[in-house]
């Protein structure tokens, strides 16, 4: 299961930065391409994209029914007046860290803090992706303990096993799809280097650093199921089309795109004006 999300991060980006960038004709090639790798590992009609459009309009509709304010988890398809922001990490040895605040965010305890100091007490959490439903949960209890309780939760896509771990602490989740089981659920943007918010936030720098899930940045088999005789191909994969997505970034906007220049460096890349597009070919 792959959650569609590079088309709406990448266009944050270019309006900030000053870039143009793909539009569907470009991205519906990339993610065919995609699908046929993804399908040539696990089977014929074993691997589902889920489009960055059904999950905006899914959300808008099921927000509009909650039951207390809403605080994102989400920086991808909606903007709320209240977030938390919350990275998966780990650090520079690629183990799995304790989450922590995005780069450039306050402590979470302090954002937790905030949303006190406006007065809630009982939210309804949202976020693109309730897997095992593990984070969500102790979350849940961080922010009870701070006096504020979450009886609802959102998603864009749910699994049954967040689902039922959520009930069983008294959290019920709305969805926009839902899938009994899956063997992996996938951010479209954990795929491709240099995307904002790409990968797993890596500790201890004062820049923002990611490990997104392939070789050699990351861990494509324990963090996306790839099994392992296929995790240097599909790695060498998603770099050429990596590759090809900030090509077409810098044909569309008449410019180089440097390192400097992304939200989210690569691990063992340098965040400096050498062009990504350069670095990324010597991988290949």
């Amino acid at each position: 299961m792959v959650s569609e999300d590079i088309c709406v991060l990448l266009q944050s980006w270019g309006r900030q930065r000053g870039f143009a960038t793909p539009q569907n004709g470009f991205l519906t090639c990339i993610r065919s391409e995609m699908r046929w790798m993804l399908e040539k590992i696990f089977g014929i009609g074993q691997v589902e994209f889920v489009s960055a459009q059904d999950i905006t309009n899914g959300l808008l509709t099921i927000t509009e029914t909650a039951d207390a304010p809403i605080v994102s988890l989400d920086r991808s398809y909606l903007t709320f007046e209240y977030h938390l922001d919350i990275n998966r990490a780990v650090d520079t040895s690629l183990n799995d860290h304790p989450d922590i605040e995005r780069f450039d965010n306050s402590p979470i305890d302090e954002q937790i803090s905030v949303l006190k100091q406006h007065g809630l007490t009982e939210i309804t959490l949202l976020d693109d992706v309730i897997f095992s439903g593990s984070g969500m949960a102790c979350l849940i209890d961080r922010l009870d303990n701070q006096g504020i309780k979450v009886a609802q939760a959102i998603a864009g896509i749910a699994i049954d096993e967040g689902k039922k771990r959520l009930g069983h602490i008294g959290t019920t989740v709305m969805c926009v799809r839902y899938f009994n089981e899956v063997i992996d659920e996938i951010c479209e943007r954990d795929f491709y280097p240099g995307v904002p918010l790409s990968g797993r936030c890596v500790t201890g720098s004062n820049t923002n650093i990611g490990a997104p899930y392939l070789r050699p940045f990351g861990k494509p088999t324990e963090w996306a199921s790839i099994p392992n005789p296929w995790a240097q191909e599909f790695s060498q994969f998603c770099l050429n089309k990596t590759i090809q997505l900030w090509e077409e970034v810098e044909r569309l906007s008449n410019q180089t795109v440097r390192c400097c220049d992304l939200d989210r460096t690569p691990i063992g890349i340098p965040s400096d004006e050498s062009r990504f597009v350069d670095r990324l070919c010597v991988l290949v």
